[in-house]
């Protein structure tokens, strides 16, 4: 069994929209004694899809090239799902500070005890907070009678700086060094039976089964921009999560759990930089990096979602998901014994158009096609010279719009319809607005460094000089030309030589006079 295969691409390079047709050779369609055209189709074809072209079509044809169901394929959305690698955990915590002045042989003042004190050892001064983290330092402070102790040798002034937990959340800082892409995909299959919609999520490589048309849709590659937002650290807290920038982190890095057990325990460590301390008297004064607030680490300007150039970045369930720009994917779509019917029918379909939009801009034009039939139910096929297409067609008014592009303005075609025993014909016409950047008459874009004429770069829309031909042959612009045109040679006969003259005589009174001048001053000095 042969399957016949054809691309018909629609426009130029720049284009939303095209179609693919697949035809049935002879011996996989059959007759009834009803009238009724059956055709099986099966083939593997490979189609792309980029940012202009995210939207095609696959037109299935009998051996006659009559349509007999239409396989319209759309790009609904681009995820990239976040492979998370945990790398600590934390909490809201407050810092505190407490001392203890201790004379020589006394307490925990002994030996060399200020000296080798360890920052994670309990001391019996600070029996109350030992089972917080914290760090525990002595510094060296003066003994003898005026200080109240008996010895002279210097006396011990504990100290320790410990956390106290804010409240009960955890918070989960993870990076995610690799991003799993996948396509959120719409298939809609058309024919003279009905209309089938499904929606498949696709990942590279896994393929996804539509058993009721047999049809098996396999995402075979995907690329997406370099994003250096999503190099970036996230943090968690069970309910919202945040993009970290260096600073927050700094801050979260002050205090850190191994794991969640432990972060629910508050059994965690302190950096012992996460106080500045100095000794005042008797007692130890401390500055201390603490997070007791929200807005610490969930700013508005990092929360998720996050939208940054068109890039959106969300949590769900603690999961990250980025939905970044396409830059291309190969679908391969692979049909196997998919039987379409027809009637052998003798309707006549009508087919009207309104055509929308702009020429040479992203969106392109919109074509708004209306499509009926006198009896039956039928698929018609739409060729224009622009574009083709198909259609289906009911005896109840159907209505389908299509992207295309268009490089002039003014549009006036003849389209062709196939449907049922005779072709008919429809004119496709309309006057398509200029593009947006040629609302402005001159674009001027400065470049960065340093500012010379050879760093400014001029930009001119792209205009349709036909079109613009055509409205200055009009009678009422024709006439203000021609008169625009006389009035300036008018002014440029009448005024140039008064203006020629009077430049000349400026001159000739600044230099001549100023030398007549001079030569009088000279002869009376002489005098």
């Amino acid at each position: 069994m042969k399957v016949i295969v054809a691309l018909i691409f629609l426009i130029n390079l720049s284009k939303c929209f095209c179609l693919t047709s697949l035809q049935a050779t002879e011996e996989s369609c059959v007759v009834n004694k009803l009238g009724e055209r059956s055709c099986s189709f099966e083939k593997i074809i490979v189609l792309t899809f980029n940012p202009e072209e995210q939207q095609i079509q696959v037109s299935l044809n009998d051996h006659t090239g009559k349509v007999l169901g239409t396989l319209t394929m759309e790009i609904h959305k681009t995820k990239a799902f976040c492979t998370k690698s945990l790398k600590y955990f934390s909490r809201f915590f407050h810092m505190q500070t407490e001392s203890s002045k201790r004379c020589s042989e006394t307490g925990s003042c002994y030996d060399l005890k200020c000296s080798e004190i360890k920052s994670h050892e309990k001391l019996i001064e600070f029996n109350a907070t030992n089972d917080y983290p914290g760090i525990t330092q002595c510094v060296e402070s003066s003994g003898g009678w005026f200080s109240g102790c008996f010895y002279t040798t210097p006396a011990c002034t504990f100290y320790r700086f410990y956390a106290t937990p804010v409240d009960e959340r955890i918070l989960e800082i993870f990076e995610c060094p690799k991003w799993e892409l996948g396509l959120s995909m719409n298939l809609t299959i058309d024919t003279n039976e009905g209309k089938w919609e499904s929606a498949f999520n696709l990942v590279p490589g896994m393929a996804s089964r539509q058993s009721k048309n047999k049809i098996e849709i396999t995402l075979k590659s995907i690329t997406t921009p370099i994003l250096p937002v999503l190099n970036k650290n996230f943090v968690f807290d069970g309910k919202k999560a945040a993009m970290l920038d260096y600073e927050i982190e700094t801050q979260l890095q002050k205090f850190k759990c191994a794991n969640k057990y432990q972060a629910g325990n508050f059994n965690c460590t302190v950096d012992p930089l996460t106080c500045s301390c100095r000794p005042a008297d008797d007692n130890v004064n401390c500055l201390c990096t603490e997070i007791i607030k929200d807005e610490q680490i969930f700013q508005e300007s990092n929360n998720l979602p996050f939208d940054h150039n068109g890039i959106l970045v969300k949590v769900d369930h603690g999961e990250i998901t980025a939905f970044p720009d396409l830059t291309s994917a190969e679908v391969q779509i692979k049909i196997e014994g998919m039987i379409l019917k027809t009637e052998i029918s003798m309707n006549t379909c009508i087919v009207r158009a309104n055509l929308t939009g702009c020429f040479d801009c992203t969106k392109g034009a919109h074509v708004d096609l209306e499509c009926k039939t006198d009896f039956g139910s039928t698929l018609a096929n739409i060729i224009c010279p622009s574009a083709k297409m198909a259609i289906p067609c009911r005896p109840t008014v159907e209505r389908k719009t299509l992207s295309i592009h268009f490089s002039t303005s003014d549009i006036d075609e003849t389209c062709e319809v196939f449907c049922g025993s005779s072709p008919t014909t429809f004119q496709l016409q309309g006057k398509l607005a200029y593009p947006e950047a040629a609302l402005n008459d001159v674009i001027w874009n400065e470049e960065y460094g340093n500012k010379t004429a050879s760093q400014w770069q001029l930009k001119l829309p792209n205009m349709d000089i036909t079109n613009l031909l055509k409205l200055l042959i009009f009678p009422r612009y024709l006439f203000l030309l021609i008169i625009s045109i006389f009035l300036f040679f008018l002014m440029f006969y009448c005024f140039l030589p008064l203006l020629t003259r009077f430049i000349f005589s400026c001159i000739l009174n600044t230099f001549v006079a100023r030398s007549v001048g001079n030569n009088i001053k000279l002869q009376s000095k002489y005098v």
